[in-house]
């Protein structure tokens, strides 16, 4: 199992921490399962969480990586006032994490074979 990846140049890291750990703190002071810091280029996820939460944590995470990384965060930010940008960076990462895999499940069924997962260009255009 890999415990780094890449995302548009920045070199991401995986570490698992006690449950106590200062890095599970988020930006609002709160004790988390799982955090996301951009200036270390790491998600840390608490070493207590049971696998069924894992890979919900893990993609939230994941998304938080893909908005810094891909330089998306300009983008969200401007579209809500500043004190809501916490609120809605939350709410695209559970987005990803809640309906993600849903998502590319029913592309597969529906498309099989035909299905292919791109990876956007690093540009930082966006396509839609």
């Amino acid at each position: 199992m890999f415990r780094e990846f890449y995302i548009n140049g920045d070199w991401w890291k995986v570490v698992f921490v006690n449950s106590w750990d200062e890095h599970l703190v988020d930006r609002t002071g709160k004790m988390t399962l799982a955090t996301s810091d951009y200036s270390e280029k790491s998600i840390f996820i608490s070493n207590l969480i049971n696998k069924e939460l894992l890979n919900h944590v893990f993609l939230h995470e994941l998304g938080h990586c893909i908005m810094f990384s891909c330089g998306l965060l300009f983008g969200l930010h401007k579209m809500v006032k500043r004190e809501f940008w916490i609120q809605a960076e939350e709410w695209v990462c559970n987005f990803i994490a809640n309906y993600g895999c849903f998502a590319i499940k029913i592309a597969r069924d529906v498309l099989g074979n035909d299905f292919i997962c791109i990876e956007p260009a690093w540009d930082g255009a966006n396509v839609a």
